[in-house]
């Protein structure tokens, strides 16, 4: 196992940055309107429409709460300092949304216990101080000593009428000027030009006067320095070298996956790597491969073929199976589902699990079902078009391969239309 040491420095390069991070990301809530949560859910206050219109189901909606606590939770997946949070109200009912407060937190409330209120445990972004519009946009600004924050809270003041409603939350970050360093590691083949540099500043000055260097590495004994023409994309870019530090440009845009802990980033690990499946259903003739599922592409509609779907099994195993290539320890795991919620009950209660054990090429009358450690199991009715996550104990070990089965007795037509895994935040 490896351990990583990740340095941060304000150096001589400022990136702007004016997008909203929470636009499409995982969110959660207090409670839906529809107690089922198949509509007026969180995502929907993340789905880049703020259409006002709360009857063409494009808002959260709460519903009676016995705690009272009414919000809803965005995870950013990596932590940004926010600079400010926008609002987007219903077409009616402004008073409901009086005072609303914004919060930005580390700590992960998703799935809180029924008996776990949120309100008064949070830092504060800020609280809207003015009578809220019906159909508008509300900015709430933070202030200069807010940290950097991994999940953005929205809560009802706790006096308002029942009945809190977003249309659209949005959050921009504040302009950074950051590079960062790994001691000891090296980047490899990617490097467009080595010269020498008497510092590492040196070093990164000659990157920022580079057309298409975004990275170097330094070598503090030989004082020569790689221009790289990219970043790291996963782990087995880098080499060993004591020798050598890297120093990567921060890319503040909507792939960056990279954040403040001692682990390279908390990207998707799934992506484009190897995948298996128990069977795959085919439909004229063209198949829906496990490979599908981690091809980058969420769109959920299946007949545009860009879906996993098992076929028939004598043995109703339904699986999918990827090889990360090397151990992670993963925090959690999303599934993207396919559209239409007639099909949604062939997700319920899905497994999620991660093991060592290399289950590529089985035997034809070798099951895998209840035979590997568990990541978790969904809790809840699955969504149509939706990112389902599934958070994964803190105590498991790394592993290699993650695994997607149906619930043993679920209707057949298991669809995965993207299989997402993001590691934990320390440790690989």
């Amino acid at each position: 196992m490896l351990f990583f040491v990740l340095t941060f420095i304000n150096l001589v390069v400022s990136v702007g940055f004016a997008r909203n991070v929470l636009l499409r990301k995982p969110s959660t809530q207090s409670s839906c309107y529809d107690t089922t949560c198949n509509k007026y859910n969180a995502s929907l206050a993340v789905d880049g429409d703020s259409n006002p219109n709360f009857d063409y189901t494009h808002c959260f909606h709460n519903t009676f709460e016995i705690l009272e606590d009414r919000w809803i939770l965005v995870d950013m997946l990596i932590a940004y300092k926010i600079d400010y949070v926008v609002f987007w109200s219903r077409d009616s009912d402004s008073e409901r949304n009086e005072k609303f407060i914004i919060g930005l937190t580390n700590v992960n409330y998703f799935d809180p216990t029924s008996d776990r209120p949120l309100r008064g445990k949070f830092p504060i972004c800020g609280q809207y101080p003015d009578p809220p519009q019906v159909s508008s946009p509300h900015r709430v600004n933070c202030g200069n000593n807010v940290t950097a924050s991994r999940y953005v809270i929205a809560q009802q003041y706790s006096l308002a009428l029942v009945g809190f409603v977003v249309c659209e939350l949005e959050a921009f970050p504040r302009e950074e000027k950051i590079w960062r360093h790994r001691e000891g590691m090296k980047l490899s083949g990617l490097t467009i030009r080595t010269t020498k540099a008497r510092t590492v500043y040196h070093c990164v000055i000659l990157c920022l006067q580079s057309t298409g260097c975004s990275s170097v590495n330094f070598n503090r004994d030989s004082k020569t320095c790689d221009l790289n023409t990219g970043t790291v994309e996963n782990v087995t870019n880098f080499v060993g070298n004591q020798s050598c530090d890297y120093w990567q440009r921060i890319k503040l845009d909507s792939k960056l996956i990279e954040q403040n802990y001692s682990v390279i980033s908390q990207k998707n690990v799934l992506l484009l790597k190897p995948a298996t499946q128990s069977s795959i259903y085919l439909e004229n003739n063209a198949p829906h491969p496990g490979s599908l599922a981690v091809d980058g592409d969420k769109n959920p509609d299946i007949d545009l073929g860009g879906c996993f779907h098992a076929g028939v099994e004598p043995l109703k195993e339904f699986w999918v199976l990827v090889d990360m290539i090397i151990p992670y320890r993963i925090d959690y795991v999303i599934l993207w589902s396919r559209k239409y919620s007639v099909y949604t009950p062939r997700n319920d209660n899905f497994i999620i699990g991660l093991t060592n054990v290399n289950y590529f090429n089985l035997l034809t009358n070798q099951t895998i079902r209840g035979k590997f450690p568990l990541c978790g199991v969904y809790p809840y009715p699955t969504q149509p078009s939706f990112g389902h996550r599934v958070n994964c104990s803190s105590n498991l070990p790394a592993s290699r391969y993650v695994i997607a089965q149906q619930a043993e007795n679920a209707e057949y037509g298991f669809c995965i239309c993207e299989l997402e895994a993001y590691p934990m935040k320390g440790k690989l």
